[in-house]
């Protein structure tokens, strides 16, 4: 698997341009880094096209793993690379891995501005919620700085799905 800080860290940014041929199933949008079965790595540019795309990303892969929490995770995909393209130029780095019943959603951008994780949220007509959601569907959240940016990780430990009780067992 491609280590997020070495790919972000390195001297030639090999995501800064697709480097995928035409017809490769990769578009000019998004390019895959590494996947398997438990972990996803996707390097993002930094545009508005982002969000939506990581969005799509992680449902299709946890809708393929039959997760009960695509929605949480989608959600927190979104707010994750949202703010890496709205408060960093460049491209970002979405990882997804699944770690002993737990998914670590992870962004990583060239941002070294650290959000202040422990403050309440001050959101107004235009946002500014994302950390508050962030904290109340995850886990944990925590934020590992680098030289030339830092990752922010999201953790959700796996649930059962809740029973349908409509239905008979």
């Amino acid at each position: 698997m491609a280590d997020p800080s070495s790919v972000l860290g390195a001297a030639t940014n090999p995501w800064h341009r697709n480097p995928s041929p035409p017809g490769s199933g990769h578009d000019r949008h998004r390019t895959v880094l590494d996947v398997k079965r438990d972990v996803l790595v996707v390097a993002l540019p930094g545009g508005p096209r982002s969000p939506a795309a990581a969005r799509r990303i992680a449902a299709v892969w946890r809708k393929a793993a039959a997760c009960p929490q695509t929605a949480d995770a989608v959600l927190i995909v979104s707010e994750l690379v949202t703010n890496a393209v709205s408060h960093t130029r460049g491209p970002c780095l979405l990882t997804l891995a699944e770690r002993g019943g737990s998914l670590d959603i992870a962004v990583s951008d060239h941002s070294e501005d650290m959000p202040d994780v422990h403050r309440p949220a001050e959101g107004g007509p235009r946002g500014g919620f994302d950390l508050e959601i962030m904290r109340h569907l995850g886990d944990s959240l925590r934020v590992v700085p680098r030289i030339g940016g830092k990752t922010i990780h999201v953790a959700l430990r796996g649930r059962a799905p809740v029973p349908d009780r409509r239905r008979p067992p």
